[in-house]
């Protein structure tokens, strides 16, 4: 709702300084580092003994992908003030390192998730040259999740390429569609609209073109996962030729209950594109 008022203001002002406008359309590739790894957000307390299976240090945030179509409109030429909106395509790739037992690092698992954005904001021009402006914006971001749920799974146990007495099993559950509270976690209540900052360096090279130089802050990307991951060991044989089997399971459940277990990343974009002024 507040999300919808915002764009309903936002158009009360571009139509009161309508006389006055400049447009540009942008197109940006944008590269982007977690600003930290992962902030694990569990449903345990210290004392739970579920938690004792988790180790959220398995958990890593390699990078984010980001393509984004750009449009602003410059209301007010005299205070160089504007409305800034994008759509845009989101690819975020993690890592999953299966538990290290007996000295065997198992597995390393790729999770990927797609998203798509729009955003509306404001945009305050500084011009430093003819040729050259630097723009600062502050938006309001909404993301959709391409794919709601995805799994990832071994068929039966796999056995280590490391150590052929090891044999493992993944199921992973990740979750986009839905917010988990848990009153035990430490997660913020769900946060539907977030705000994004950028910064922009925007160099005229010819007629109505420029190039575009980017750097964006985003918060709260998140999601909730589900996992197993039984490991069977085998010793053995001894003097009298029987084989010992050891079965361990890394999960994130429980009792009778299912923990969805929270991970929360803050990025920070690097761009490049061009922009058509008109």
């Amino acid at each position: 709702m507040k999300f919808f008022l915002f764009l309903l203001l936002v158009f009360y002002f571009t139509l009161e300084y309508k006389a006055q406008n400049t447009h540009a359309l942008s197109m940006n590739y944008s590269f982007g580092i977690p600003t930290r790894y992962m902030k694990p957000l569990s449903t345990g307390g210290e004392g739970d003994a579920s938690k004792a299976y988790l180790n959220y240090h398995n958990f890593l945030t390699n990078y984010k992908n980001t393509t984004r179509l750009n449009y602003a409109w410059e209301f007010n030429k005299k205070i160089q003030l504007g409305v800034v909106s994008n759509i845009a395509y989101h690819q975020i790739s993690y890592n999953y390192l299966l538990p290290v037992t007996s000295g065997v690092s198992l597995n390393n698992v790729k999770i990927n998730n797609s998203f798509a954005s729009v955003s509306i904001g404001v945009d305050k021009r500084t011009t430093i040259s003819p040729k050259l402006n630097l723009d600062f914006s502050i938006s309001l971001i909404k993301r959709f999740a391409l794919e709601k749920r995805k799994t990832y799974s071994t068929n039966g146990f796999v056995v280590s390429e490391h150590a052929n007495w090891i044999e493992y099993s993944y199921d992973f559950e990740i979750i986009n569609d839905k917010f988990y509270e848990n009153n035990r976690s430490g997660m913020d209540r769900e946060r539907k609209i977030n705000l994004e900052y950028s910064l922009s360096l925007n160099y005229k090279f010819y007629s109505n073109w420029s190039f575009r130089f980017s750097m964006t802050y985003s918060r709260n990307w998140d999601y909730f996962l589900i996992y197993d991951v039984p490991i069977k060991k085998t010793y053995g044989p001894d003097e009298n030729g029987n084989s010992t089997i050891e079965t361990i399971n890394f999960r994130n459940f429980g009792g009778n209950f299912i923990n969805h277990h929270g991970i929360r990343d803050h990025f920070l974009d690097l761009g490049v594109g061009l922009t058509y002024s008109f």
